[in-house]
């Protein structure tokens, strides 16, 4: 539906008595409304109670954009293809999704848009540019069309498969809700595979009750019990909730569908892997030599430790911090702090940088050991770092998995 000619015409609405008032021209309902929420609640009542008695006189109220200004409107082709994006507000409203930027901020980027061409004397375009329909309401309607076009897509496609396995995972926000990610993964007739997530389920238990109770009902929305026979493969991570044989989510998954295959997450085990490393000494070390010369609490050291950087011609100006929630900062704070190994030690006893007894004698003693644990570490995470990037691309199939892995053994 597009909305841009019954904003001019409000939806056969007219102001009544006072200003917040307004007055259904063909019922003579009454609502009270107020800002940018007048063009939602007349449209949802026009949609709801006149569309079809208007249908032969306006089947998508539309704005002062008409034909005769050169901007064509209408609604999302079929879902069974593709995206039509050939709206200017459809066009938006997707690219606005899709860098996950806030549906207020295209009014604002379409004004200044506007005053440019202005400026460059397409007073034409920019006046049409004006009269988009772009409040974050209009936008965040748009958006859900297309996310239900994306919906049936993929479940047009599940339909149509004839295999496919889940891949799931948990993840926690930082207001602590627990959110369940389900992907799914299929082969079609003509050999093409598809990847797309099927469902985001948020959970306030994740027991394996809980999680096989939400993939029950994502299969359920997607397809029905005919869906559950085309599932071939679960993914998961090594969780007791996920693996469990009795009461986890395989266990509960295996007894329904006996020949289903369980995978154990390639990612989740290369961490269970990193942490038979013991390395963990070595790295909290460097992590504290970092924090101690450019920490946030130590400004005056970190201006000094750039100073001696630049005036020594090294290959770097600055350190990287280590953020745990960043998990490629890893390889790229300890690749940079062993490449400038010579001159973190020169500056620490030049300096009399204050460090405990262990990290001092392992810098200033110039211990062999120490350092091959940090070049070993450098190594390894560079590999792993390499792994993860490379396991996101679309399109990679096990025997590539297989691949990737002897490359970092």
């Amino acid at each position: 539906m597009d909305f841009a000619k019954a904003r001019q015409n409000d939806f056969y609405f007219e102001r009544f008595a006072n200003r917040l008032v307004w007055q259904c021209n063909i019922c003579g309902q009454r609502m009270k409304v107020r800002g940018e929420d007048r063009p939602y609640r007349l449209a949802k009542h026009w949609r709801e109670n006149h569309k079809s008695q208007c249908r032969n006189e306006t089947e998508n109220p539309s704005s002062s954009l008409g034909c005769e200004e050169g901007i064509e409107t209408g609604d999302v082709k079929n879902p069974s293809t593709h995206l039509d994006l050939s709206d200017p507000v459809t066009l938006l409203s997707y690219r606005c999704a899709l860098g996950e930027k806030s549906y207020s901020d295209v009014s604002f980027w379409r004004d200044n848009i506007a005053d440019v061409l202005d400026l460059m004397g397409e007073s034409s375009a920019a006046e049409r540019l004006r009269r988009l329909p772009l409040s974050r309401f209009t936008i965040g309607r748009r958006v859900e069309e297309l996310g239900t076009i994306l919906d049936d897509d993929l479940h047009e496609k599940l339909a149509k498969c004839s295999y496919f396995s889940l891949c799931l995972d948990e993840s926690i926000d930082r207001t602590d809700a627990c959110h369940l990610m389900i992907f799914v993964r299929g082969i079609l007739p003509d050999w093409s595979i598809f990847e797309q997530m099927l469902d985001l389920k948020q959970l306030i238990k994740t027991t394996g009750k809980d999680v096989f109770t939400a993939v029950q009902e994502a299969l359920c929305i997607a397809g029905g019990e005919n869906l559950k026979e085309k599932l071939v493969a679960i993914t998961t991570d090594g969780a007791a909730a996920m693996k469990g044989p009795l009461k986890g989510f395989r266990g509960r998954m295996v007894r329904e569908m006996p020949y289903l295959q369980h995978f154990h997450c390639i990612l989740h085990e290369e961490v269970l892997c990193a942490k038979t490393l013991s390395l963990q000494k070595t790295m909290d070390k460097v992590i504290k030599i970092i924090n101690r010369l450019r920490g946030g609490k130590n400004s005056q050291t970190h201006r000094l430790l750039r100073d001696f950087l630049e005036n020594n011609g090294a290959e770097f100006r600055d350190l990287l911090l280590y953020t745990d929630i960043r998990w490629l900062s890893k390889a790229a704070a300890l690749e940079r702090f062993f490449r400038l190994r010579h001159l973190i030690v020169m500056f620490v006893s030049m300096e009399q940088i204050s460090f405990n007894d262990d990290i001092l004698e392992d810098l200033q003693d110039g211990s062999t050991s120490f350092w091959e644990e940090v070049a070993f570490l450098c190594d390894i995470t560079g590999h792993l770092n390499k792994l993860n990037l490379q396991l996101q691309i679309s399109g990679y199939f096990s025997l590539d998995f297989l691949e990737l892995k002897m490359k970092v053994i």
